[in-house]
């Protein structure tokens, strides 16, 4: 094949092309391709089989080039990709500049996290060299002493007293009258006014208000008892005036006994609830002079059949009286001796025993509504038991203790008639009464005193009563009774 006429390009290897009047910048890109062909050429020269022969080569490689040059803009100026090569150098050196030249960032600690400072191995860097630091001479420094502050006389004894108001208030109060403070500025005399009110203040608690106490107690215990002696006058008053009333009643009941034969019979319940309130109030009061008033009353119901003998219709309910008198005083008699006992704790029998079932009971002591005793049985450990005497329905054991008791004083029945004087029957067990006619007559005698003991009260009393015997039956019943 022959070589196109219009395209300049090596037909051999070392053959320069051709130059023209004008070589521009296309002239220059078709010089390098031809040497580039020319270079393929012969290596291509090598005989091979299978390889296609130079002249195709050739003319597949001219077919390449017209093709190129067929495109059009395949070619760039080289103006054109100077000025873009400039612009990535002028690009890249500020680039470099700008990150050079700044200080390099640290990361910036965390507030609590140490601060780690690296350390440098002079062995591991052998080329670096350390200088050694010159140490500077030590000058030593002067102590600082700090000034005193001059202070006042005022400032001293004031402070001083201050002290004492806090170490021993005692003596700050028998200090403080006694200063010679003088301030000379303003702010002297104020601090002297807060000792003077700090002064006042622990005066009136440490002297005033301890001496005040017993003042204002003293005082209250006045108004108390004079309040309470007013009030004790005008109770007095209210119970003479209701006591004057039921006298009077009981003046004309009296009178009435004797109007006629009929009203003296029919007025003697009258007369027995009288004598059961003398008893039961001596002996409940232990005072000697109702015990007195009590003797006087029982001396009069026996005189009854003396005074009525020219009546001889009315000597049945005199005798009846006069004898009634007689059972109650016996009673009566029986519960004063046996109070008297109890109100000498039993000194009389005191260690001394009887037999009291398998077991001995021993005396130990008793008080005003109690006996105690200790009960040894032939084996085994001794037993202490109280006998409350104070119980309405007493147990069967404590009655049997009791009698114990009145056996070795010489006495039975002990503790029916201390129950019976004292009015605390509700109803009176078989066992414990020693006759019929006690066992009928004991809770009558309760109510009876419930009765005139209400009469003859005051409303206040009335209602103390109610909460003290309120659930009593004879209580119950005499307040249902009253006349």
């Amino acid at each position: 094949a022959q070589p196109n006429p219009d395209k300049i390009g090596p037909s051999a290897p070392g053959t320069k092309p051709p130059e023209t009047a004008e070589t521009g910048p296309d002239e220059k890109e078709r010089e390098r391709r031809g040497a580039e062909d020319s270079a393929q050429d012969a290596a291509r020269s090598v005989p091979d089989e299978k390889a296609p022969s130079a002249a195709a080569a050739g003319e597949a490689g001219d077919e390449e080039d017209a093709a190129e040059d067929d495109v059009p803009g395949g070619n760039v100026p080289v103006w054109l990709a100077a000025g873009v090569i400039l612009l990535f150098l002028l690009g890249g050196g500020a680039a470099a500049w700008f990150f050079l030249d700044r200080p390099a960032s640290r990361p910036v600690p965390a507030p609590d996290a140490p601060v780690v400072i690296p350390l440098v191995n002079p062995a591991a860097h052998p080329e670096t060299e350390v200088s050694p630091v010159d140490p500077q001479p030590f000058v030593p420094i002067a102590p600082v002493t700090p000034a005193v502050p001059q202070l006042s006389a005022f400032q001293r004894e004031l402070g001083r007293l201050q002290d004492l108001q806090f170490s021993s208030e005692a003596q700050f109060l028998r200090e403080y009258p006694r200063n010679t403070l003088r301030p000379s500025n303003e702010e002297e005399r104020n601090a002297l006014n807060t000792l003077e009110s700090a002064y006042i203040d622990c005066d009136e608690r440490v002297n005033v208000a301890a001496a005040r106490e017993p003042l204002i107690r003293n005082f209250r215990t006045m108004v108390e008892r004079r309040r309470s002696a007013a009030e004790r006058a005008a109770l007095e008053a209210e119970r003479a005036a209701v006591q004057a009333k039921i006298r009077a009643r009981d003046e004309a009941e009296t009178a009435r006994f004797d109007t006629s034969d009929y009203n003296y019979q029919e007025t003697l319940p009258i007369r027995k609830e009288r004598l059961d309130y003398a008893m039961v109030h001596a002996l409940r009061s232990g005072n000697s002079a109702h015990w007195q008033a009590f003797k006087e009353a029982v001396k009069a119901a026996r005189g009854e059949p003396e005074r009525v003998k020219e009546h001889p219709k009315r000597q049945a309910a005199a005798k009846e009286l006069a004898d009634y008198a007689d059972m109650l005083d016996a009673a009566a008699d029986q519960c004063h001796f046996f109070d008297a006992f109890l109100a000498n704790r039993g000194a009389g029998l005191r260690g001394k025993g009887f037999p009291f079932g398998d077991s001995q009971a021993i005396v130990q002591g008793a008080g005003r509504n109690f006996v105690n005793f200790t009960l040894k049985p032939p084996k085994g450990r001794s037993v202490s038991k109280r006998v409350d005497l104070s119980r309405e329905q007493p147990d069967p054991d404590d009655v049997k203790l009791i009698d114990g008791v009145g056996r070795l004083l010489g006495r039975s029945d002990l503790y029916f008639y201390h129950l019976l004087g004292h009015g605390e029957f509700q109803r009176t067990p078989k066992e414990l009464a020693p006759s019929d006619f006690w066992r009928n007559r004991a809770p009558l005698v309760a109510e009876n005193y419930f009765r005139r003991t209400l009469m003859l009260a005051t409303e206040k009393e009335q209602e103390a009563l109610e909460k003290q015997f309120g659930e009593r039956l004879p209580f119950r019943n005499a307040k249902k009774t009253m006349r």
